[in-house]
């Protein structure tokens, strides 16, 4: 038995060092005769953290199609499904880019990050595009008008809720667990995000693009080519 101690704790390192490991002991040892194998907590903290990573962004975008179907069946309509998520999608980068700015690894804890945000986000837009369609369709309001609208009544009630969310999840972030930490500062990060992305970001977007499926007017391309004849 050969024994070893590392000064580092971090993937990115130890990968490293297990992978040259492992192929000097298949070169040199792992032959018919004789047999060697690494082990110790490091060999198991490379291969379970090598799994995660490797399904990490295919649950993320499990979970993100899902919740899509989810809201398009709720709208009944496949573009404010994709409006919905855009905010959701713009934390859970912005998660990673934090992440990658503070240098949070991704561990166990910080794994569960962006499937959290992702269901606790999305409930900023459904509330305002539902809102928006409401007045505009139920209520007769001009487009315009309805987006003025969402602020002081469904955009105060999200402010209340998001606060509750951000302090709920803010307070882990100064437990002395580590893992607690990092995952209640991460997911009021994106709780920050979405809420922003849908007060700002979302209605803008549905200012540029109209969607139909809110109320607004169908646009008619041959209808406006044909406006020029008529006033002539």
């Amino acid at each position: 038995m050969v024994r070893a101690r590392l000064d580092s704790a971090r993937y990115q390192q130890n990968k490293i060092v297990v992978e040259e490991a492992q192929k000097y002991l298949d070169y040199v040892f792992n032959t018919g005769a004789m047999q060697a194998t690494l082990s110790g907590r490091v060999n198991v903290d490379y291969h379970w953290l090598e799994t995660l990573l490797g399904t990490q962004f295919k649950s993320v975008l499990f979970a993100l199609v899902l919740v899509w179907l989810l809201v398009c069946i709720s709208l009944r309509s496949f573009f404010g499904g994709t409006l919905a998520v855009i905010p959701v999608v713009l934390a859970c980068l912005s998660v990673y880019a934090f992440m990658g700015v503070m240098g949070i690894t991704l561990a166990v804890g910080t794994s569960m990050t962006a499937a959290i945000a992702l269901g606790i986000g999305v409930d900023f837009s459904i509330h305002t595009l539902d809102r928006i369609k409401l007045l505009i369709m139920d209520e007769g309001f001009e487009p315009d008008v309805a987006l003025r609208e969402l602020f002081p009544s469904t955009g105060r009630a999200l402010l209340f809720s998001f606060v509750a969310v951000f302090v709920g999840f803010g307070i882990l972030g100064l437990s002395y667990v580590p893992p607690l930490s990092k995952l209640g500062m991460l997911i009021a990060f994106s709780v920050l995000i979405s809420f922003i992305s849908s007060m700002t970001v979302l209605p803008a977007l549905i200012k540029h693009l109209q969607p139909a499926f809110l109320g607004y007017p169908k646009r008619c391309s041959t209808c406006a080519a044909l406006e020029p004849v008529k006033q002539q």
